[in-house]
């Protein structure tokens, strides 16, 4: 389980996303995310994460996060996040390193407002290697070569994680 828990994640290129919200189009950031996720070190994310404009995360708010995956993988890790506003349920993005032969580098999206973003995850990885789906949920999984993309949605709400072994 800790092997599988060791990868380098991206975030997914998606060109829009609805906002179930509102009902309205919304330009999705993602060739910023993606170019955030894409970076080699803590420091380059940070750089990186300027035209985002989204508030950075305070390094003692992810304390408990670390502690935590530090304990669980016996794995160091540096890990720098930011949320898009300070309003409840708002769009975040995690990334994070643990460095090692075992290690791995991650990002993490979230949102709160998932429609289309399955649709735009098929257009750019082509059709997921598994789908399923559930009353209330959905899960779909693409792997090319040694990136393994992740997408998990229960109402409105999803994550998207894209994953690669040091």
């Amino acid at each position: 389980m800790q092997k599988a828990r060791r990868a380098l994640a991206v975030v997914v290129s998606v060109e829009t996303l609805m906002a179930a919200a509102s009902g309205q189009s919304v330009a999705f950031p993602v060739a910023q995310i993606a170019h955030i996720c894409a970076s080699a070190t803590i420091r380059e994310a940070s750089e990186r994460s300027g035209p985002l404009a989204w508030m950075r995360v305070p390094d003692s708010d992810l304390e408990e996060w670390r502690s935590r995956f530090v304990e669980h993988n016996e794995l160091d890790v540096q890990v720098v996040a930011w949320r898009e506003s300070e309003q409840e349920g708002a769009d975040a993005l995690s990334f994070w390193i643990a460095p090692g032969p075992e290690g791995h580098k991650a990002c993490y999206y979230t949102t709160a407002h998932s429609e289309g973003l399955l649709e735009a995850l098929t257009a750019q990885f082509g059709a997921p290697a598994s789908l399923d789906r559930y009353e209330h949920a959905t899960i779909a999984h693409w792997k090319d070569g040694g990136v393994e993309t992740s997408f998990s949605e229960v109402g409105s709400h999803a994550g998207v994680n894209i994953s690669r072994k040091n």
